[in-house]
């Protein structure tokens, strides 16, 4: 039962006290029989008050008064104000509220108490139960804008025109309304200020406009309006022009309902409007300015083909339809009846119909994606809208508990069976699709062992290349993937902060792995993992408030890598991680005027302050200031606008840009972040067909002119016109040899020197290869679809047997095309005591060892190699330890035998057959630390020096397991990765240098406790600089030098800031060595030889610093000066 006072002096009830009907207790009423049900009111708290005129005083009628729930937002109450402008809002319960005042006829602004914009901003007003707040507002009066709306040349009054008022300064709708019979609107509301108004036809009779006669709302007139007065704005509308037509079947005539019919631009393609025909087949599309159009058809029942008016494929062949104002052009269209393709899809294992199946249709020659349907409860699907040809089709499960599949029954688009499609015909095609297997487990926290939520979970199959499987951890971190085909996998668990990524099994890095085998449908357990935490550098970014959106990086130390990057938020907070131990340096990059710093508010990679991070990092703030901005246009000939072209700011003579922009249709480009104050240099890339530049029309850096900008401030014009170069054109088209079909893959276009010059993808298989220099060029076709072979024109193996295409400037050559091989194959099987799964196999060309190939063994212990080039191969099998790895037919590559492979022919039977052996474990550590190094690797070599096998990675605890060796004794090298402040070493910790001491491994079992504590070692740091603009210089070549002997001991190449840090050095003398392409190489310090260079001595674990290098131009020359006429 409802209570409820209409004079709002007590509050609503439902019985018995409560707020709403669900809540209510029920009453049992008994036929014949009187139910007493009484009710006590609480009184209500009332909001009453005056509304009034500003300034005038004079109360307002009929003024809108909505009451809101302070906390809450939703509305409350209302009431509209009397003659005298008074208001009473009752039945309110005790607390806050808020109020909006509105004003029906525009002729004040709406506002919110006390005198605010929104309802975000409104105060709030206490009210208390059984009393009344007394809340009174004045409103400001508002402009209006009215006017009459005709029609040009008549001038008849236009009803029902849409009038749109937008603020002229931001573009926001602010307001609108529509004429009526005499063609009169009015539009109220408006604060004093500036707007642009749009004049709108929606039946088409009339073209739409922006005030006064403009075609865009950028370039409209604006209109000022004043408070309380009237703005009178008139427009007369343009006639418009009408397509209209029946659109018909072919064949019978009969008229075709709910046909789509769109009008685009003929010039531009732009959309322009559309309609739907009726019963009778009939469209209508009007409000269309006089000039040229192109119209499509489309039947979205399928059952009818779309195309393009007058019967053309696409929009670039459609035939233009010329529009006059005023006047309807007539365009009918007749359909041609379209081909299906419906059948059943079923589960394989019980029959039964699947729901949900996504059935996708693709064009058999081009493999082009045609159209999709899925299927019902039934398991039908049916797709219609097909022209007559060939078509291939890919059954897909959304809930991924069946493997998708290729008709009929294949893994690949390349590898499906065509199906053929009549016109006006249905054709059947229906499948029975497998269940999956999976991979289940659960990830969690090392430290805890509590389940973590949200970690991406990606199983990738290494023995072929069927799509991936994945999944998500739940609440309580457990997962399973989708549906997998059988065979051996490669898990990823990629988690959210703080924790690190890794592979299974607790492998950090993706190079190594323990494989999972997956026999579907059966599902593989137990793939768990336990992620580890790392360090994390956080902040706050501000500027005159708090930043959103800069992009923050850490760079790592000593290679200068961008380890981790992460954008502010709203509030202007970052956090980048996780980490590892080490120094690291912060950039930040707003995406607004502020100018970029490095931590601490540094200009310059060498002025940022090292962060070493040996625990999570707080307070690396940045407080970025404005800076200056360079804008300008680029254009090409005759002054045609070139858009989406990059244009970068250099520092005056420095190789590293500091800011960007991109062109736009206009060719008009802004450059971002901000420049502080300084002199810059400005280069523009180039479309194909043109020449890259520097401002002004120079052709390098060094000749380019400086921009000098001022924080703060804009400077314009900063203009180019490109150079457009002669060019000539390849085209033809990229089919297979065996089938004749088109395969689509790149293109590459090498001058006479053998450089590549441009590249293209052959989608469909035809490619056109444009802007090319004239030249004798050769043209390579890759990146095929297996098992299609990487080929030089016409049909030669390499580049240096490819025909010669002479292109000419203004030339096209045509039919350049090639027929692709299919490559050659080589299969096998790999067995121990049974088939060995996930043994890595490859296969190295003898001559031109570049085309090698390499696979993993599926789950019975098979494996295919194709896609090979003709040649001889030689075979290398890796498996899981303990087994031992071999080539084919031999023990080593140098004594493995060589297997010959043709073109389209496979090469059986190269299989192996392995044997346990004894391995090596042992443990890998910091010996400053005592920390696991994750990354580090193995490498195991014979007591005579050769190399026997490498990259064994330690895992997350710095474990390692090399695969089955031999019987025997070994030697053992323990190298950083990734830890390069580390000295690799020989077990049991002897330097690289000296005499090793040997493993011994036996026939069969574990060699334990190989371990390795690797000791920090020295440093060389410093800058590379241009010795012309000393400006930093970046890829320079550093080497290092033991002496007084000369020995080589390593290099690094300076970072893109110019500056390097030599690491991994025992602690002694040295000698530095610096060069780069078109510069004079050096020895420290300026000198010109080992002999003569500085010696530079490290003592481990310090760094040396401040070795720094200054290359000169090699045709720099210094002569004494010479006085002509001297005595």
């Amino acid at each position: 039962m409802y209570f409820r006072d209409y004079d709002g002096v007590y509050l609503t009830e439902y019985y018995d006290d409560k707020p709403d009907l669900n809540s209510a207790d029920p009453v049992t009423v008994t036929a014949g029989a009187t139910t007493t049900v009484n009710a006590e009111l609480t009184p209500a708290g009332v909001i009453s008050g005056v509304v009034t005129a500003e300034g005038s005083g004079l109360p307002l009628a009929n003024i809108d008064v909505n009451v809101y729930d302070a906390a809450t937002g939703s509305y409350a109450s209302g009431d509209n104000t009397d003659g005298s402008g008074v208001y009473r809002v009752g039945g309110l319960a005790a607390g806050g509220y808020k109020l909006r005042f509105y004003d029906y006829d525009g002729a004040y602004l709406t506002e919110y108490y006390d005198d605010k914009p929104d309802l975000n901003s409104a105060d709030p007003v206490t009210v208390t139960a059984g009393a009344t707040t007394t809340v009174n507002a004045q409103l400001t009066p508002a402009g209006v804008i009215s006017g009459v709306v005709t029609a040009e040349g008549s001038g008849a009054p236009l009803t029902n025109i849409s009038v749109s008022v937008y603020d002229a300064a931001t573009g926001s709708y602010a307001s609108g309304d529509y004429t009526d019979g005499s063609g009169v609107y009015r539009v109220g509301w408006l604060a004093a200020g500036s707007y642009k108004l749009r004049f709108y036809d929606y039946s088409g009779v009339y073209l739409g406009e922006y005030y006064d006669d403009k075609p865009d709302l950028n370039s409209a007139d604006p209109v000022t309006v004043t408070a309380g007065a009237t703005t009178t704005v008139n427009a007369e509308l343009t006639p418009a022009g009408v397509i209209s037509g029946v659109v018909t079947a072919e064949g019978s005539g009969l008229p075709l309902a709910n046909i789509d019919v769109n009008v685009y631009d003929a010039a531009t393609g732009s959309y322009i409007g559309g309609d739907d025909t009726d019963g009778a087949g009939v469209y209508r599309v009007g409000g269309l300015a006089a000039g040229g159009y192109k119209l499509r058809f489309y039947n979205y029942s399928g059952v009818y083909l779309g195309e393009y008016y007058d019967d053309k494929p696409d929009l670039n062949s459609a035939d233009p339809v010329t529009v006059t104002a005023g006047a309807t052009t007539t365009v009918n269209a007749e359909l041609t009846p379209a081909g299906v393709i419906s059948g059943v899809v079923t589960a394989e294992e019980s029959g039964l119909p699947l729901a949900n199946i996504d059935v996708n249709v693709y064009d058999a020659a081009t493999g082009s994606y045609i159209g999709d349907d899925d299927t019902d409860g039934a398991g039908v699907y049916r797709v219609g809208g097909l022209a007559a040809g060939g078509y291939k089709l890919y059954f897909r499960d959304y809930d991924s508990i069946y493997l998708g599949e290729y008709y009929d029954d294949k893994t690949s688009l390349a590898s499906a069976d065509p199906v053929t499609v009549t016109a006006g015909a249905t054709t059947t095609v229906s499948a029975a699709l497998a269940r999956g297997g999976r991979i289940t487990g659960r990830v969690t926290d090392a430290d805890s062992g509590a389940g973590i939520a949200g970690v991406s979970v990606r199983a990738d199959r290494q023995d072929g290349s069927t799509p991936y499987g994945s999944a998500t951890s739940d609440a309580n971190g457990y997962y399973t993937t989708t549906a997998l085909y059988t065979g051996v996998y490669r898990v990823r668990f990629s988690p959210p902060k703080p924790y690190y990524s890794e592979y299974y099994d607790n492998f950090r890095y993706g190079d190594d792995f323990t494989p999972v085998t997956v026999t579907a449908p059966l599902t593989t357990t137990h793939v768990d993992a336990a992620l580890r935490t790392g360090y994390f550098i956080s902040g706050t970014v501000t500027g005159s408030g708090p930043l959103g959106g800069v992009y923050v990086t850490a760079y790592r130390g000593a290679d200068s890598y961008p380890t981790s990057s992460a954008y502010t938020g709203s509030d202007g907070a970052y956090q980048l991680g996780p980490l590892d131990p080490g120094p690291y340096r912060v950039h930040f990059k707003p995406p607004d005027l502020h100018a970029s710093a490095w931590y601490s508010g540094a200009t310059t990679y060498a002025g940022a302050t090292v962060i070493n991070v040996t625990d999570d990092v707080t307070d690396v703030n940045a407080n970025l200031t404005i800076g200056g901005r360079i804008t300008g246009t680029v254009t090409g000939a005759g002054g045609k606008p070139l858009a989406n072209l990059w244009v970068y700011v250099y520092p005056a003579g420095s190789v590293n840009s500091v800011a960007s922009g991109r062109t736009d249709a206009s060719g008009g480009y802004v450059t971002d972040p901000g420049l502080p104050t300084g002199e810059y240099q400005v280069k523009f890339s180039a479309p194909a067909g043109y020449t890259a530049e520097w401002y002004d029309n120079r052709s390098s850096q060094a000749a380019a002119t400086v921009v000098s900008v001022t924080a703060g401030v804009t400077v314009t014009n900063v203009n180019a016109q490109l150079a457009s170069y002669a060019s000539g054109t390849i085209t033809g088209t990229v089919t297979a040899a065996d089938t004749g079909l088109p395969l689509s893959g790149w293109v590459y276009a090498y001058n006479s020197k053998g450089s590549s010059v441009r590249s293209v993808y052959a989608s469909g298989g035809s490619y056109v290869l444009n802007y090319l220099p004239p030249d004798t060029h050769r043209v390579r076709f890759s990146s095929l679809p297996s098992p299609y072979v990487q080929t030089y024109y016409d049909g030669k193996p390499d580049l240096s047997s490819a025909d010669r295409v002479t292109v000419t400037a203004g030339v096209t050559v045509t039919n350049i095309n090639q027929e692709v091989p299919v490559g050659g194959t080589i299969t096998g099987t790999v067995t121990g005591s049974g088939p060995v799964p996930g043994v890595y196999v490859y296969a190295k060309r003898v001559v031109g060892g570049w085309n090698t190939k390499s696979t993993y063994t599926g789950v019975d212990g098979t494996y295919r190699l194709d896609g090979l080039l003709a040649g001889g191969y030689k075979v290398q099998f890796s498996p899981p330890s303990p087994l031992i790895g071999e080539w084919y037919s031999g023990t080593s590559e140098s004594a493995a035998q060589i297997i010959s492979v043709t073109l389209g022919a496979t090469t059986p039977n190269v299989d192996a057959t392995l044997t346990t052996g004894g391995f090596i474990t042992g443990l890998i550590t910091a010996t400053d630390t005592g920390a696991p190094l994750p990354g580090a690797y193995v490498s195991v070599y014979s007591t005579t020096g050769s190399y026997i096998m490498g990259y064994i990675y330690a895992n997350r605890d710095g474990e390692y397991q090399t695969p089955g060796l031999p019987a025997g004794n070994y030697r053992v090298y323990f190298n950083v990765g990734p830890w390069v402040f580390y000295l690799p070493e020989w077990y049991d910790n002897v330097p690289p240098q000296t005499v090793k001491l040997t493993v011994t491994v036996p026939v069969s079992g574990v060699t334990p406790n190989i371990n390795a504590a690797l000791d920090r070692g020295g440093s060389v740091s410093g800058w590379t600089y241009s010795g012309v603009t000393g400006q930093p210089l970046n890829s320079v070549y550093v080497a290092a030098y033991s002496a007084p002997i000369y020995s080589y001991v390593g290099y690094v190449y300076s970072n893109n800031w110019g500056f390097y840090q030599m690491t991994k050095l025992p602690g002694g003398s040295y000698k530095m060595y610096f060069s780069r392409n078109g510069y004079k190489p050096q020895w420290y310090d300026r000198a010109a030889d080992f002999a003569s260079a500085l010696t530079v001595t490290v003592s481990a674990p310090n760094d040396t610093p401040d070795v720094n290098a200054y290359l000169r131009y090699p045709y720099d020359v210094y002569l004494p000066l010479v006085l002509r006429g001297a005595p």
